[in-house]
């Protein structure tokens, strides 16, 4: 049942490591989540208002100011379109500027507001009631996407090293289908299974390999079909029909 090749080394290329780990419904869950999800951070994270929350408090100063411009931004918030506010206002002797963004003021260009700022600190200044930047700290919902699509890169990338470790050193064996089981999860509307494979070691202890895929056919078209096994821990098991196609063309020259 199993190959003479036991105790070479393959050298695996690049492609055919990011196919193990990518190409499976958790590398592409979590590519997908992780890429929209990264998108989205890249474009409203610099509009977040990381200050205001934190500062302003109870001993802030309150300073007269004069508004200088007033334009209109592309962020809306409950459909209102925010407005950004340009000030300036004078400290110790010293002119500062600022930015300062609402969607519940009508402020116009050389209208007298009162400043808020720092103790200590003028450079962090807002109009008072207003925000340093467009957006709260509730837009960091977002973050939710790209942390569920690492969730499932870890997952993929956590099965796929042990999968490449296998590649590399395993053992090519038969195995015999013992039963199929859906995962409840679908790929172009066809249904992914865990396949299930009972298979002996070189020790002739037997052996269970599991692999999923929603492609039965090719991987139930044989009486036995391949498996390939780490032989230091012959639990870790691959199913060769069952992987994409571009790790069964590399495998393929693997006797057994």
């Amino acid at each position: 049942y199993t190959s003479a090749s036991r105790t070479s080394r393959r050298s695996v290329p690049f492609r055919v490591i990011l196919s193990v780990i990518f190409n499976n419904i958790y590398g592409y869950i979590g590519l997908t989540f992780t890429g929209i999800g990264m998108v989205f951070v890249l474009i409203f994270m610099p509009q977040v208002d990381f200050v205001s929350p934190f500062y302003f408090g109870d001993d802030v100063l309150r300073i007269p100011g004069i508004v200088t411009e007033v334009s209109r931004t592309n962020v809306s918030v409950n459909e209102e379109t925010v407005v950004k506010y340009r000030y300036v206002f004078s400290y110790t002797g010293r002119s500062y500027n600022g930015v300062s963004y609402s969607t519940d003021h009508d402020y116009k260009p050389d209208q007298a507001v009162t400043v808020e700022i720092e103790p200590g600190n003028p450079e962090i200044s807002r109009i008072e009631n207003m925000k340093v930047k467009p957006v709260g700290l509730w837009i960091l919902f977002i973050c939710i996407f790209p942390a569920i699509g690492f969730t499932f890169i870890y997952s993929a990338l956590k099965k796929g090293i042990r999968n490449i470790r296998t590649i590399r050193a395993g053992i090519m064996t038969r195995g015999k289908f013992i039963k199929k089981v859906s995962t409840g999860g679908s790929i172009n509307e066809q249904t992914i299974y865990d396949l299930y494979f009972s298979f002996k070691d070189m020790s002739g202890n037997e052996h269970t390999a599991k692999g999923s895929t929603h492609r039965i056919d090719p991987v139930l078209d044989e009486p036995e079909e391949r498996i390939l096994y780490d032989p230091a821990d012959p639990s870790n098991a691959v199913v060769v029909d069952a992987m994409p196609e571009m790790v069964r063309k590399f495998l393929s020259s693997v006797p057994g």
